[in-house]
C-alpha cells in the first residue's frame, strides 16, 4: 500500500469502517510511514478533542421555557395574522433570533437526550462490537463460512488466525449455528461465530485474553444487548437484539458447555 491509498482509506480506518484485509494494510503502511502516521495522529486528536464537554453548550432552563412559551404563543396566533405579520420589516431580525434561541434549545435537548452506543469514547471494545455488529447486518457480510457444523467452520479458521476459536453446536438450546467469518476487533483479527435464535442473529465474537476467567456482564444500547465474560483465557463478547435475558442465557451456554 503506497501513501496515496493508506490517505484515502485513514477515516474510514479510524471510524473502524474496513474490512480486516484493508485494515491490517493500513497498520502495516502506518508502521513504516512516519508522514501517513503523523497525518492519522492529528485527524484521531480531532476526533478526540470534538468530543470534548467544552465543544456542547447546554441551554439555560430559563432560556429553554422562555423559547418554548414563545413557541406555544405563536402557535396559538390566528394564521391570517402570522402571514400579516411577514410583511413587517423587522421580519428578517425576529427570524435570525428565533432561529438562533432554537439551535441553542435543540442543542441542550440533543446533549441531554440523544441515544450513544455503547461506551462512548470511553469504551473502545464496546464501541467496536456495536458497529460491527450492524456492519454485517447492513453490509450483507453475515458469514465467510457458511455451516451448521462446527467441525467445517474450525478448521476454515486455521492460517488465518494465531489462535483456534472453540464453537459450540447450541441448536438444542434454540441457538442454531450459522457460520464465521474474519473480523476485527481491539487491533487484532478476531473469529466472528454466528447463531441464529427465533429469527433473530447473534454475533459472538471471541480472541485471547490474559484472564482466566470474568463473570458475564449485559449493557444494551438502541435496542441491542451486550454480554461480556473471560473464559479459557478468551476474551468473549455476544450481540443481539435478543431479550436481555435470552442473551444472558446464551452467553451463559457458552461459558458452561463442556
Amino acid at each position: 500500500m503506497n501513501c496515496t491509498e493508506a490517505q484515502r482509506l485513514l477515516h474510514a480506518y479510524i471510524d473502524n469502517e474496513l474490512d480486516v484485509a484493508h485494515t491490517l494494510e493500513v497498520e502495516r503502511h502506518l508502521e513504516t510511514c512516519a508522514v501517513c502516521l503523523e497525518n492519522y495522529q492529528e485527524y484521531q486528536a480531532l476526533r478526540d478533542a470534538m468530543r470534548d464537554d467544552a465543544l456542547y453548550f447546554t441551554a439555560p432552563a430559563k432560556l429553554q421555557k422562555s423559547v418554548q412559551a414563545a413557541l406555544r404563543e405563536r402557535s396559538r396566533t390566528p394564521l391570517l395574522a402570522r402571514a400579516t405579520s411577514w410583511r413587517g420589516p423587522g421580519v428578517a431580525a425576529a427570524a435570525c433570533l428565533i432561529a438562533v434561541a432554537l439551535a441553542v434549545l435543540l442543542t441542550g435537548l440533543w446533549r441531554t437526550t440523544s441515544t450513544v452506543p455503547p461506551g462512548g469514547a470511553g469504551a473502545g471494545i464496546q464501541q467496536q462490537v456495536f458497529n460491527n455488529h450492524m456492519r454485517s447486518l447492513m453490509a450483507d457480510h453475515l458469514v465467510d463460512i457458511r455451516s451448521s457444523n462446527p467441525d467445517v467452520i474450525k478448521p476454515w479458521f486455521k492460517g488465518k488466525l494465531d489462535y483456534s476459536p472453540y464453537i459450540y453446536n447450541l441448536a438444542p438450546a434454540g441457538y442454531s449455528l450459522v457460520g464465521g467469518r474474519l473480523d476485527y476487533l481491539d487491533n487484532r483479527a478476531v473469529a466472528a461465530i454466528v447463531y441464529k435464535y427465533q429469527g433473530h442473529i447473534v454475533n459472538f465474537f471471541l480472541w485471547p485474553s490474559q484472564q482466566n476467567s470474568a463473570p458475564i456482564t449485559i449493557s444494551s444500547a438502541q435496542g441491542y444487548h451486550l454480554a461480556n465474560w473471560e473464559e479459557e483465557k478468551m476474551n468473549c463478547w455476544a450481540i443481539s437484539d435478543l431479550k436481555q435475558s435470552e442473551l444472558q442465557r446464551f452467553a451463559t451456554l457458552q461459558r458452561d458447555w463442556s
